[in-house]
């Protein structure tokens, strides 16, 4: 069994890809918290059989509709509107 607790705080948007098309009209900072749990004896066991807590936020920034379409964020759309 394996656990991973991860924390990410003032990450620049535009720093973290770069090249990365979709980005490249993102701005500001994300902060998020990782808690993740699972079991297997590979790398991808552990992921495939994974569950937790995921939480992101972005301060004073903006994230672009066609990044959050990659990501499969379809709340988000509500909250862009």
């Amino acid at each position: 069994e394996g656990r991973a607790k991860l924390t990410a705080r003032n990450f620049k948007l535009k720093q973290l890809f770069p090249t990365f098309e979709p980005m490249k009209t993102s701005f500001g900072e994300l902060n998020g918290d990782a808690d993740i749990a699972g079991r297997g004896n590979s790398v991808a066991a552990l992921l495939g059989t994974s569950s937790g807590d995921l939480k992101m936020l972005i301060n004073d920034g903006a994230i672009s509709r066609s990044m959050m379409e990659i990501a499969g964020l379809n709340v988000g759309n509500y909250v862009v509107g």
